[in-house]
């Protein structure tokens, strides 16, 4: 689950001039992807964790099929253990990747 946090300018919307900047936090989630098809035999599951930092290039894994799963945000552990059970190819820009999340990816 990854938290963002909304800067709100309350000189414009709040009756307090006196109260400038307000911290508000958000919760958002993407739900977790499950591939068609589990890595091996000739196909590969491709995960890319943060798509909002670049689009997901191309692949060719001839003679292997393949499949891309793509999360816009991945920033707790939980979050990117989960999402990377099924990978075969990852793909991070900014991702914390440690011997947890490699331990529970066994395609990895």
């Amino acid at each position: 689950m990854r938290t963002f946090l909304t800067y709100l300018n309350q000189q414009k919307t709040s009756p307090n001039p006196g109260s400038r900047l307000t911290l508000s936090t958000r919760k958002m989630t993407e739900e977790i992807q499950a591939p068609k098809k589990l890595p091996g035999n000739g196909h590969e599951v491709i995960v890319d964790l943060e798509t909002i930092h670049h689009s997901t290039p191309e692949f060719d894994t001839a003679p292997s099929t393949h499949e891309i799963i793509e999360y816009k945000y991945s920033t707790a552990q939980d979050d990117i253990a989960d999402r990377l059970k099924f990978a075969s190819i990852v793909l991070t820009v900014t991702c914390p990747i440690n011997a947890q999340t490699l331990g529970e990816a066994p395609y990895l």
